[in-house]
Parts: structure tokens; C-alpha cells; sequence
């Protein structure tokens, strides 16, 4: 038994049933490469090692997909990330696709779209590997196991200036517009808005949905 490198990646090279094997570890840690070897060594003298399959990506997308219509209703927005994943990997063999090509993914995505998106498209992919090797269709490392994800930071605050203001209220229809002129001079969230007493007559600014298109109660202007 030997391990060798090519690039960053670990290679295991033994011999199963009379015959030479050499088999990608997919992983650039030696450590977890040692694992694999052991691993495929015990199968190889218990008589249960099985040469690996070379599916391509698209192949295990087409099962992927019908898995997802059957069994999750979000199965649209699958198809709508897979379409990134395979914008950047291309139709790549399942064993090839390495913990650092999905490093590679996340620093080419992430300069197009939110961390949050990133890890969603990553955890897609790593589903689909949990899926190969409950079908028979990869052994060995899922490679995104041993990514970290990205952090999420999504909380971004930005404030309307005028031109975005008069924009805003020209696509509102008119019962909305004096709340949002409210909203916007106050600074008030909407569910502090539909907690007011206007007036201190009784009527609450949540009445204004309450009228099925036709004007509310004037609530006036904050200014005022």
C-alpha cells in the first residue's frame, strides 16, 4: 500500500484481488488520506472492496431531480441553484470533484452573491453527494463535508434618499401612501405603525388594510 500526491490531492495505491488499484482519496489531508486507505484495505482483504463508479455530475443530477420532485416541495429552487453548480464545475466525475475545487466555488460565487446563497448552493451539492453514495453512484469523501461555510452576514441597513422616496410612492397605490410617508419621516417599523392610536380617537393605522381599496382615514403627515 502506498500513498502518493498529485497537485493537492492524496492518491491511494493498493492491490484488491490480484489486481493494482489507484484511487483519489479526495482529500489533501494526509491524515484522513491514511483513513481511506485503511479503509479500503480491510474491504480489499474481506473480499467487499468494489472499484469505485465514474459518474459525471449531470448523471447524478438527473436522479438527484426526480428524487427532489417526489420528496421536497422546494425542488424549483434546486434546479435553480444546481444551474450555478454546474455553470462552475461543468460535467466533472463525481471523484474528481475535490474539497478544493469547492473552495474554488465558494470564492468565484461569493463575489456574485451573498454568503447565505453561497452555503445554500454548497449544501445542495452536498446533499446530492449524501444521495450518490446511498445509491451506489460515488464512494469515497463527500468533498463538501470537509469545507467550512461561509459566515453569514446578511443584515445590511440602508436608508431611501429623495429620488428612491418619490420612486417608492409613485409604484404605491394611493391607500398607502400616507403611511409611508408616515413611515418614512418617523423612522417607525410597520408593526410599531399598526400599533397606533392616531388622533386618540380609537382608529388604528392597521384599519387602513381594512377597507378593500377604497381611501382610509387620513392619518396626516408626521411633520405636522
Amino acid at each position: 500500500m502506498a500513498l502518493y500526491r498529485r497537485g493537492l490531492i492524496w492518491y491511494a495505491d493498493f492491490y484488491a484481488d490480484g489486481k493494482r488499484v489507484q484511487e483519489s482519496t479526495g482529500t489533501a489531508n494526509r491524515r484522513e488520506a491514511e483513513k481511506f486507505v485503511a479503509l479500503r484495505l480491510s474491504e480489499a482483504q474481506r473480499g467487499v472492496y468494489v472499484k469505485p463508479v465514474h459518474v459525471p455530475l449531470p448523471e447524478l443530477w438527473e436522479r438527484y431531480i426526480a428524487y427532489s420532485k417526489a420528496h421536497k416541495r422546494s425542488w424549483k429552487r434546486d434546479d435553480q441553484m444546481y444551474r450555478n453548480l454546474q455553470g462552475f464545475f461543468g460535467p466533472v466525475n463525481l471523484e474528481i470533484l475535490t474539497p478544493l475545487r469547492v473552495e474554488d466555488f465558494q470564492q468565484h460565487r461569493v463575489r456574485e452573491v451573498s454568503p447565505a446563497t453561497v452555503n445554500r448552493e454548497c449544501a445542495l451539492l452536498k446533499h446530492m453527494f449524501n444521495m450518490a453514495e446511498r445509491w451506489g453512484m460515488h464512494r469515497g469523501t463527500n468533498p463538501v463535508r470537509l469545507v467550512k461555510f461561509l459566515p453569514e452576514n446578511n443584515l445590511q441597513f440602508r436608508t431611501l434618499n429623495e429620488a428612491d422616496e418619490q420612486r417608492l410612492l409613485e409604484a404605491s397605490p394611493p391607500y398607502l401612501r400616507e403611511l409611508l410617508l408616515f413611515a418614512v419621516n418617523t423612522g417607525l417599523r410597520c408593526g410599531d405603525i399598526f400599533d397606533l392610536d392616531v388622533g386618540g380617537g380609537g382608529f388604528r393605522a392597521k384599519a387602513a388594510f381594512d377597507h378593500h381599496g377604497q381611501d382610509p382615514p387620513q392619518i396626516g403627515s408626521a411633520a405636522q
